[in-house]
């Protein structure tokens, strides 16, 4: 039996779902009147409001102490940006050993894609150092070719969110990496999140901050930095960012009067500087956001709607040595979009408008 405390789910009056699909399914377009809780009896044990006293290195050690201990072979998803190379360093920096490292790099008949170059220019040099404190951990390069794309886009897309493109589901290519022992994949992905409300800080675990978490549950994968196993420590980054705002843009909190303010990575501050990077420099230990920007945003515009450049970049790398693909992936994405749950708008991201009901937390002034 599903203990309903411990998990996440979609609520309806007296129904319960664990799957989008089956929302839709059954609620049509009523489903925007459904509650999403994600683990709410487990992170509303905790004032929000009040931060944490652990400093954030500690409980990043906690964490990763947490799950050391919980499990027997640990493989970390790992390109080395702000977010992996935060979790790898709260291993390293305290002496906790992983088992394996697993870095994906997608190759594209000869020539260098934009995710070969992250590869190049992040993963290389990095764990070349990471090799000198750690050489018993294994490393594992999987390279996504053609041949994986093909196959991802003519799976049906089953995984619990609903999300495509299906990249979020990795059991096609992850066969080959499954083990006979209880063995954990950790990834560390959303960054903190908040929203300024006339003067007073909140945030929440909206369906789209989090779909990536929820869509990788089908797997054995836990998230490091968002878990029920460890709420402080994802309180303690809303309470960093809400600390550097207060501090270098007060000017948002007088604009919150006017109308709510969100500081979330996949935005930009008025002067079209990056949100991401302001949330790096708040709750990471480095910032990777940039490094390899499309030289010009226009010159890759989606027509089907638009994408936030960081991904806009990733599929220009994918397909640009493909233009055939290119259109299976886009016809691929139109199906969805056509569906009852997502509604297309050239000035929105995909997936923007896909919600549903959510607990606030309040963060305090």
């Amino acid at each position: 039996m599903i203990d309903l405390k411990t998990t996440w789910y979609f609520q309806y009056q007296d129904q319960i779902f664990f799957s989008l699909r089956d929302v839709l399914d059954n609620l049509k377009s009523n489903y925007k009147n459904a509650y999403f809780n994600f683990y709410d009896d487990v992170f509303q044990q905790y004032d929000w409001s009040k931060e944490p006293v652990e400093s954030f290195e500690e409980l990043k050690k906690i964490r990763a102490q947490q799950i050391r201990q919980k499990h027997n072979y640990i493989r970390l998803y790992v390109s080395f940006g702000s977010d992996s190379g935060t979790m790898v360093n709260a291993f390293v920096n305290n002496n906790i050993f992983i088992d394996e490292i697993i870095n994906y790099v997608c190759m594209w008949e000869n020539n260098l894609t934009e995710l070969e170059q992250e590869h190049n220019t992040l993963f290389l040099p990095n764990i070349k150092e990471f090799i000198k404190k750690s050489s018993k951990t294994k490393i594992t390069i999987k390279k996504i070719t053609s041949t994986d794309v093909k196959a991802m886009l003519d799976e049906n897309n089953n995984n619990l969110v609903g999300i495509v493109p299906s990249r979020f589901n990795l059991s096609i290519l992850k066969n080959e990496l499954t083990l006979d022992k209880l063995f954990i994949d950790v990834a560390g992905d959303n960054k903190a999140y908040v929203f300024i409300d006339c003067g007073k800080f909140y945030s929440n675990f909206s369906f789209y901050y989090v779909h990536d978490i929820i869509g990788k549950t089908v797997e054995n994968i836990e998230n490091f930095f968002t878990s029920p196993d460890l709420p402080q420590l994802h309180i303690k980054q809303c309470h960093l960012l809400k600390n550097k705002i207060k501090k270098e843009k007060p000017d948002l909190i007088k604009r919150s009067y006017i109308s709510p303010i969100y500081v979330t990575e996949a935005n930009v501050f008025e002067d079209g500087t990056s949100m991401e990077s302001f949330i790096e420099n708040a709750c990471r230990d480095y910032t990777d956001f940039g490094m390899t920007l499309p030289k010009s945003p226009n010159t890759f515009y989606v027509k089907h709607g638009s994408i936030n450049k960081k991904e806009m970049l990733r599929i220009k790398g994918f397909y640009n040595s493909n233009p055939t693909l290119l259109k299976d992936y886009f016809d691929y994405v139109r199906f969805y979009l056509s569906q009852p749950i997502f509604k297309l708008n050239e000035k929105k991201q995909l997936y923007k408008d896909v919600n549903f009901k959510v607990h606030n937390y309040y963060l305090g002034k």
